[in-house]
């Protein structure tokens, strides 16, 4: 038999205590890591994800910058045809005064027309009339 002393025998439980108290530091340390890497693999696919949306986040920003350069381009076309309509519409404008000028310069010269007509008309009455007078004074 393996005589041990007392001291050493207290030497050998208390080596088996920090033993003890050393193996669940290791597994709460082994634990830790598991969780810690666990993160690490959560963070990591966090990372990814968010540099797949940062990508495609790019992409359509590139899209919409082109859609904005066309919309830009067409609004430019827009305005060149919208002046060019206003123009026409001042020309179209411009022919219509000029129509009714005309017009009424006809118009005036109609009514005095008329008026000239209704005036001839008169005095071809009188005269038919003083004709028919004089027959008849030259009848008594």
């Amino acid at each position: 038999m393996i005589e041990i002393s007392w001291k050493r025998y207290g030497e050998l439980v208390g080596s088996a205590v920090r033993v003890s108290e050393l193996e669940q530091e290791l597994a709460r340390m082994t634990k830790n890591f598991e969780m810690q890497t666990e993160n690490v693999q959560y963070w990591k696919s966090a990372t990814e994800h968010a540099r797949s949306t940062a990508y495609s986040l790019g992409n359509l920003a590139s899209q919409q910058e082109k859609k904005i350069v066309e919309l830009e381009s067409a609004l430019e076309d827009s305005k060149f045809k919208y002046n060019d309509a206003i123009n026409e519409l001042f020309k179209w404008q411009a022919a219509f005064l000029e129509a009714e000028k005309k017009l009424n310069t006809t118009t005036v010269e109609l009514g005095n027309l008329k008026f000239r007509h209704f005036m001839a008309i008169e005095a071809s009455e009188r005269i038919l009339e003083a004709y028919t007078n004089l027959g008849k004074c030259g009848a008594e």
